[in-house]
């Protein structure tokens, strides 16, 4: 009977041994310095797939902890901290995925996070604004409005015909196009007057291109909101160690993406059928938001619920403030 081959056995009968350390191998991972068994001489596109795989694979420690993230909020973040590490998958690989979530979430349901209205020629009054309407810039002839999720079945923007802007003008003048002082506007004279009325006009050249560049730069802004809330909460639990703090940062933002994100999107949908039900599960989406903050926090930092509750109150308000700010200033930086 023939001898089985050992596991250090080649193809050739040589032992096989570690690239990195030179010991010999017995298994997949080297016993002396841990590395793995890979060969790089393979076809790229080989190469490629192991890595997607080893990063996105879905298995069954995954779905293990997403279903964790929401049931026990905060759970895997404190284990993650005191070590017991095997059973949940690592944060930065779930906040990826997440953020991935988010993205293409938002790009197939064609919702924009921010979407831009504007017209020209027509005054817009405090009055006329929606309730779903953040802001509006009205210079006279230039008008424009910024609304959250806009559905995919509204209109897209359009951009701004001076040529209208002039008659609409000369139409409330209640006089001919050739004897109004509208006759002498032109763009380059409303983006010498700068600040918002240049803002304006920046945005009315190509809105569709304004509109995309603000939900870049808005989902940018949900990147660096993940440092901004670790910082938050190491003020808030000054005690608590700063890799603390970044692990619950990534496993709470792994949770809160998909979860934004599908909520949102419920909720515009259905408000296009139903308005009220619609609003509903826009609130249900805030409040299990904050439900999620407030768990994660008593788990994370041991907190009472007393304290875990008057923590959320504040790093809600930080983390609105934050991202506004923040979200305004890469919106401007992307349009300007």
């Amino acid at each position: 009977m023939s001898k089985p081959a050992s596991d250090t056995d080649t193809t050739d009968g040589m032992t096989r041994r570690c690239t990195n350390c030179d010991a010999p191998l017995t298994r997949t991972y080297c016993s002396v310095c841990g590395q793995k068994d890979v060969s790089l001489d393979r076809p790229a596109l080989a190469l490629l797939r192991d890595v997607l795989d080893g990063f996105f694979s879905l298995d069954g420690k995954f779905w293990r902890t997403v279903f964790g993230l929401y049931r026990h909020p905060g759970r895997a973040a404190r284990e993650f901290v005191d070590g017991r590490r095997a059973r949940n998958s690592p944060p930065v690989r779930l906040y990826v995925i997440a953020a991935l979530v988010f993205v293409l979430g938002f790009q197939a349901s064609g919702i924009a996070l921010i979407g831009i209205h504007t017209e020209g020629g027509n005054l817009v009054s405090g009055a006329d604004l929606g309730q779903s309407e953040l802001a509006a810039v009205s210079t006279g002839p230039v008008n424009v409005r910024l609304h959250p999720f806009r559905p995919p079945w509204s209109d897209d923007p359009v951009p701004i015909n001076w040529e209208a802007i002039r008659a609409a003008i000369a139409a409330r003048e209640g006089v001919p196009l050739s004897e109004s002082s509208a006759a002498e506007i032109s763009e380059q004279d409303m983006l010498q007057q700068g600040g918002l009325v240049a803002l304006a006009v920046l945005v009315g050249r190509d809105p569709l291109a304004a509109e995309r560049s603000a939900n870049l730069a808005l989902n940018q802004a949900m990147l660096a909101m993940v440092v901004l809330f670790a910082v938050f909460n190491a003020v808030l639990h000054p005690r608590a160690r700063l890799v603390t703090h970044i692990v619950h940062s990534l496993y709470f933002h792994a949770a809160l993406l998909p979860w934004t994100a599908i909520s949102a999107i419920a909720a515009v949908f259905i408000t296009g059928v139903w308005a009220v039900l619609g609003t509903v599960l826009g609130i249900v989406g805030m409040g299990g938001a904050l439900i999620l903050a407030w768990k994660s926090d008593r788990a994370v930092y041991a907190s009472s619920w007393y304290g875990a509750s008057l923590r959320v109150v504040v790093l809600t308000l930080l983390y609105l403030i934050a991202f506004l700010a923040l979200a305004i200033a890469l919106v401007l930086m992307a349009i300007l």
